[in-house]
């Protein structure tokens, strides 16, 4: 049992009466607060002797032995005091024992309506230093992983890491149900002095600096945030961070340099198990690999990637890397499907050896956005020995919904492999991905495409050879328009096509810097973007019956792209969806009253034209109207008599032109 010594006549107190006289012979009982249920009170701190019930005081007003100790606990006191003949002096109700000193013993209350009181002992613990453990920031061989462990399997909800630098042997573990934060100071973008370094240790023991328990569920709170914090892998370890199975945690501020392989990686559990990752923000960080030490020991630097992302709905924003074969890596790793949904922007990507940010994930719906993308330049580059890509799209299972859009794309030096370096590269498994307002510069090729159905529009690409190449079996009904295309003007032509593969692409309203210039090679324009165009004439007669709405028929074909037109029904089919300039006339062979000519669409008139007729006079219909794939279009004509007339065969013609398609 714990005892407190009391605040009332706790040590060599002394009791007066009413007229300040020392109150001998005074009798003080002890109750519980709010009671006259007797509560004991001790002599010593120890709380093995209690006093008398009342306690009797002596000539001078004093407690016997001069010391009044209470129980701990959450029940108060109250003390009534009396004279020695049981005459009141007074009454003082919910006494606390005195404080003990221990921030177990002490309550708090935090401020605001329905708050709960704790300790301050555990309040104090939900925010722990790893100082309190014993860890020296002072650079050196002393290995301080297990002090910090120690500080994490506290479970506290708040790690500090003070400045300073802090050498570890082997990997720190969190386990994610502790919903934990790791903060250092200034997360750090050199290593300038005010920051929280962890260093690896010659000898160093395991895959990554910072790892963790994986997460049996998904319905473990396993969020983890890790927040200005600087890792130096000093090019022993292969990972800085690599977190497996992990849901809705953070990464910011935070800085890795000289690690082998990857630097923040996000990964999923094993191939077909649950839970994979997801949900977790990576912003504001720098990343640098050691291209270098690649280069001279590709086996001991396997260097993959900057940042390693397994998972859906990830978001690397603001980040920066500088070095990887990989600036960034959407990976899925296997057939599982198990990554996609992510976005990746505002970003600055540099000195990658293969491709900027790499994505072969087979779910798709991507944001790859408004980042900066630079290949390696350094002196190394004479080492290089495979093509550079800025953004690849290389799906392990056909998919599509990605979005690439508002990227700049600039090779800053080129090493001997730059005749095959491309900006932007979707495969044969990558379709319906929008490539959208991306600036392309200085590299050989522009935007390369396998896939279909995907559409690249209001690009600026500035190539030394084709800015935009498309070819292979799965290539067709890609869209490419609008946007402006610069490359040299001998020899070499704007977009390169495959002629052999039949497929039929869009292409239009691409600017060059010479607007006579040919645009296309391989495929003729027609089959790449074809003109759609009918245009037919009457080559005899026509009946038409009085006040009866009767279809023209054009029976002379003048020029018909698509073959859209049918002579026997009088049918226009439009091949696409677009606006359709529709232009007709006719001529009829004897008077009549009232003829009236309109095009129909899907059997609605949408566009007509009235004339008072006599013999050898005729009226026109013209207007653009809109055509859904499919759609039926045809001229009709109503006259309103005396009598049956004919439509003769001179100018009476029809015509159909796209002007502008809905793709």
């Amino acid at each position: 049992m714990s005892v407190n010594l009391s605040p009332i006549g706790g040590a060599a107190a002394q009791f007066f009466d009413n007229n300040g006289n020392p109150l001998a012979g005074g009798k003080l009982y002890t109750y519980a607060a709010g009671t006259t249920t007797p509560r004991a009170a001790y002599t010593t701190s120890v709380g093995n002797v209690a006093h008398t019930n009342p306690i009797i005081l002596d000539s001078a007003g004093r407690v016997p032995g001069g010391q009044i100790w209470l129980t701990d606990g959450s029940v108060d006191y109250k003390f009534l005091l009396e004279t020695s003949f049981s005459v009141l002096v007074g009454t003082f109700d919910n006494i606390p024992p005195a404080i003990s000193g221990s921030a177990a013993d002490i309550v708090y209350l935090p401020a605001g309506t329905g708050a709960v009181a704790t300790t301050v002992q555990r309040k104090l613990r939900e925010r722990v230093s790893v100082l309190d453990f014993g860890v020296n920031t002072n650079p050196g061989i002393t290995d301080m992983r297990p002090a910090i462990q120690a500080a994490l399997d506290t479970g506290a909800q708040h790690i500090i890491f003070p400045t300073g630098q802090y050498a570890i042997g082997a990997s720190l573990i969190v386990n994610p149900v502790f919903c934990q934060l790791l903060e250092g100071t200034e997360g750090g973008r050199t290593d300038a002095a005010g920051i929280s370094i962890i260093l690896a240790l010659a000898g160093w023991s395991g895959e990554a600096m910072l790892s963790n328990v994986a997460p049996a569920s998904f319905i473990d709170p396993y969020r983890v945030t890790v927040r200005d914090l600087f890792f130096n892998g000093q090019n022993l370890v292969n990972d800085g961070i690599a977190f497996t199975g992990m849901n809705s945690a953070e990464i910011s501020d935070v800085t890795v340099v000289n690690v082998r392989k990857r630097g923040i990686s996000l990964l999923n559990s094993a191939v077909g198990t649950l839970p994979f990752a997801n949900n977790t923000l990576i912003k504001d960080c720098y990343v640098r690999m050691p291209n270098d030490q690649y280069i001279l020991n590709p086996v001991t630097f396997p260097i993959t990637a900057a940042y390693y992302i397994q998972g859906v709905n990830h978001s690397l924003t603001r980040c920066y890397s500088d070095g990887g074969f990989y600036g960034c890596w959407l990976a899925d790793a296997s057939t599982d499907n198990n990554t996609g949904a992510n976005q990746v922007s505002y970003g600055h990507f540099e000195g990658f050896i293969n491709t900027g940010i790499f994505n072969d994930d087979g779910n798709g719906f991507n944001q790859i956005t408004y980042n900066r993308i630079h290949p390696i330049y350094a002196a190394v580059d004479a080492a290089i020995t495979t093509t550079q890509v800025g953004i690849s799209i290389i799906p392990v299972t056909v998919a599509g919904g990605n979005i690439i859009a508002g990227n700049y794309l600039k090779t800053l030096k080129a090493g001997p492999f730059a005749n095959t370096s491309i900006g932007i590269y979707l495969g044969g498994t990558a379709f319906t991905s929008i490539v959208s307002e991306n600036a392309i510069k200085s590299f050989v090729g522009g935007i390369y495409i396998l896939g279909g159905k995907n559409r690249a529009t209001n690009n600026y690409v500035d190539v030394s050879n084709f800015p935009y190449i498309y070819s292979g079996v799965d290539c067709k009904a890609n869209d490419i328009s609008g946007g402006f295309a610069e490359f040299p003007l001998t020899g070499v032509n704007a977009i390169l096509t495959d002629s052999t593969s039949g497929n039929v692409n869009f292409i239009q309203d691409i600017r060059t810097q010479d607007a006579t210039f040919q645009l296309y090679i391989g495929n003729t324009k027609p089959a790449n973007r074809p003109a759609i165009l009918s245009v037919y004439k009457a080559a005899g007669a026509q009946t038409i019956p009085n006040v009866t709405q009767t279809t023209l028929t054009f029976d002379t074909v003048l020029a018909d792209t698509t073959a859209g037109y049918t002579p026997a029904t009088g049918i226009y089919v439009a091949p696409v969806a677009g606006y359709y300039q529709v232009n007709a006339a006719m001529t009829l062979t004897a008077s009549t009253g009232v003829m009236i000519l309109s095009v129909f669409v899907q059997g609605v008139d949408v566009l007509n034209n009235k004339s008072y007729s006599a013999t050898g006079v005729g009226v026109a219909v013209s207007g653009i109207v809109f055509l859904d794939r499919g759609n039926s279009l045809q001229i009709s004509v109503l006259i309103t008599g005396p009598k049956d007339t004919e439509v003769g065969r001179q100018n009476t013609w029809f015509n159909a032109v796209l002007v502008s398609p809905s793709l």
